[in-house]
Parts: C-alpha cells; sequence; structure tokens
C-alpha cells in the first residue's frame, strides 16, 4: 500500500486552476479549502486525493493506469465527491446530473470530481488523455433529429464512453461472459428512459445524446468498430438501433433514472 505525502504546491495549484474548468468548480474550490488532501506516488504515477477515500483507491488507480499502458509521470487529481448520478421522472440531463471529469487530449492528467464510478471515469478521461478519440463523428440525415436540434460537437465521446465501458467490464468481470451484453442491456434501459423524456426539439448543455444514445445505438457493433475502426461507416451501422430505441421509447413512462453509465449489478 502505498504511503500518502503533503501535496507540493505546484500541484495545489494546479488543482485551483482545474476547478475554473468544469461544471462543479465551486464544490472542487470548496474541497479545497475544507478537505484534507493527500498525494499517493504509486507504480510511477501520482494520484492526489481530496477527502475521505478508502486507503486503496490510489492503488487501484495506479493499477489502471498501468494496465492502459500511461506513461510514467501520469496524474489523476481525484475529488471524492459522494453526489450520485440521477434525474428525477420529469428531469432533463444536465451537466450536474452527468459529468463526473475532463481531460485535454495528449496532456498526461485527468481530474475526476465524483467518487461514484470514478473507476469508470478514470477509463474514459485516460482514453481521452492518451488520444485514443474519434475525432470524426458529426450529425447524420439518417438520425433523423427534429430540425433545430442542439448537441454538442463533440460526438466522438460516444465512442470513448463506448469504449471505456467495455474496458471496464474487462477489468471488473474478466471471467464473466455474461458482463458485456449485461452492459448493453443497461446502455438500451438508460437509452430508451432518455429519448422518452426529451423534449420535442433535442437541447442539450451536455453530451446527452453521445454519452447515452448514440453509445447504445453503437453497441452492438463494437466487435466490428474495434476491428476495423473507421474502416466501417459508424454512422450508419447504429440507425437501425436508433429506430429501435425510439420505438421503444414511445411505449414507456419516464422513471426517477440512475445515469451511472456502468451496471450496478455487474459491479457496486
Amino acid at each position: 500500500m502505498p504511503f500518502p505525502r503533503p501535496l507540493q504546491s505546484s500541484e495545489l495549484d494546479e488543482a485551483k486552476q482545474a476547478s475554473n474548468n468544469t461544471w462543479d468548480g465551486g464544490a472542487i474550490r470548496t474541497s479545497l479549502k475544507t478537505l484534507e488532501a493527500h498525494a499517493y506516488d504509486c507504480n510511477s504515477y501520482t494520484i492526489l486525493i481530496w477527502g475521505h477515500a478508502p486507503p486503496q483507491i490510489a492503488q487501484q488507480a495506479a493499477h489502471l493506469l498501468t494496465w492502459l499502458g500511461a506513461a510514467a509521470g501520469f496524474q489523476v487529481y481525484l475529488f471524492w465527491n459522494d453526489n450520485k448520478r440521477e434525474v428525477e421522472a420529469n428531469e432533463w440531463l444536465t451537466p450536474e446530473t452527468v459529468n463526473g471529469g475532463f481531460a485535454v487530449p495528449g496532456i498526461p492528467k485527468i481530474y475526476i470530481y465524483r467518487s461514484e464510478e470514478y473507476e469508470r471515469v478514470l477509463l474514459h478521461e485516460t482514453i481521452h488523455a492518451l488520444k485514443w478519440d474519434w475525432n470524426d463523428l458529426t450529425v447524420q440525415p439518417c438520425w433523423k433529429l427534429p430540425t433545430n436540434s442542439t448537441l454538442m460537437p463533440t460526438l466522438f465521446e460516444a465512442w470513448t464512453e463506448l469504449y471505456a465501458e467495455w474496458l471496464w467490464c474487462c477489468w471488473f468481470a474478466p471471467n464473466d461472459p455474461t458482463a458485456w451484453d449485461r452492459q448493453k442491456q443497461w446502455q438500451r434501459f438508460q437509452a430508451v428512459q432518455i429519448l422518452a423524456r426529451a423534449p420535442t426539439v433535442w437541447k442539450e448543455t451536455t453530451n446527452v445524446f453521445a454519452y447515452y444514445v448514440l453509445k447504445a445505438a453503437l453497441a452492438p457493433q463494437f466487435n466490428l468498430l474495434l476491428l476495423l475502426g473507421k474502416e466501417v461507416n459508424s454512422m450508419e451501422l447504429c440507425t437501425p438501433m436508433l429506430d429501435r430505441l425510439r420505438a421503444k421509447a414511445q411505449t414507456v413512462k419516464p422513471i426517477k433514472l440512475a445515469l451511472r453509465m456502468t451496471n450496478p449489478s455487474i459491479h457496486a
């Protein structure tokens, strides 16, 4: 188990600067003032944690980075915030109910500001940091989105999140042959619930469509996408599932919805 050490002044300055780059900047700034922080140097990585995280968290984060092949010196800034991702039946999704971290492509550091499914967020943000994203996904006419819909321009997040969830299943359930199928069922359930509560004209202030709906539509073709990547037209491949998800959404009523992106039945 790695031993904690005090933060260096440069690490604290970096955390203060990062707190201005997220919807939860206020909460992070409060954490910086009120929560004890420690740094852990393990496996050639630095894990910085604010709050009362279990002692094994730093080591687990380092193991995940090693598994992903992150280079030595990679940093994780983790704010152990217990806010859950969830919305009421009549509530639309916002950054406050969806987002949990951020990273800059090509920069070997990530920021996580929820404790809930922090491992999946670590995987997702490390994909960004390692520049494994697809950057050329665009809105397609075959998606049949209502005119004047507003989507975030970062549709590549659908692939990033799908890949992160597959990696999460590989890490936490390597001997469970049903894990990935159950994860895809969870994706479809969430996508249908979100489509069922969507306004007539789609409006979003975070990547709702990419994170939940487009991801679920791409998931049945994941093996093909992983094998061939951009050599296949992933936008056309996802259209049949998009149509099925929309049709199903017309038959259900919105309920209070957990927005965590990993199936809680696979790993608590």
